[in-house]
């Protein structure tokens, strides 16, 4: 065998993965995990597995995941990032759009959910909104900029 899909939970006990006979683990949807999964993966890469991880390093706001994924985009050995096309305008999409009821969600929505009606699209910073919760402002990329009426 060369390839395994690793499940993993936080109660998992340190060392137990390694002995997966595997030489190739493809871990999807990383921002998922909690910072557990760092160790998981220095143990395995350090025992010379080959990982592969996929998911988004951003959250619908703009802003980093969380500890793990910063740390695991910093000491990747490789790292290739894809990314979209804007929904608007047809340029690179480096972010996602959520959509509440087709409306951007707001800072102040929960990072997860499980909403079917919550949708995403892919967009450039440009074009990426949000509503903050500083009054009647949205964000544009990292900046705040009044709402337009």
């Amino acid at each position: 065998p060369w390839i395994a899909f690793l499940l993993y939970f936080s109660n998992t006990q340190r060392g137990d993965y390694l002995k997966f006979d595997f030489d190739v683990i493809a871990i999807d949807e990383i921002h998922y995990f909690d910072d557990g999964i760092v160790q998981v993966c220095n143990d395995l890469a350090n025992s010379g597995k080959i990982i592969i991880i996929a998911g988004l390093h951003i959250d619908f706001r703009g802003e980093a995941f969380g500890n793990h994924i910063t740390f695991l985009l910093a000491t990747a050995d490789e790292l290739v990032l894809l990314e979209a096309i804007c929904a608007i305008c047809g340029k690179p999409a480096k972010r996602h759009q959520r959509l509440v009821k087709g409306q951007p969600a707001k800072w102040t929505d929960p990072i997860f959910v499980e909403d079917r009606s919550v949708t995403y699209q892919a967009v450039c910073r440009k074009h990426h909104r949000i509503e903050l919760p500083l009054g009647d402002q949205i964000s544009e990329g990292y900046f705040v900029v009044p709402k337009t009426t």
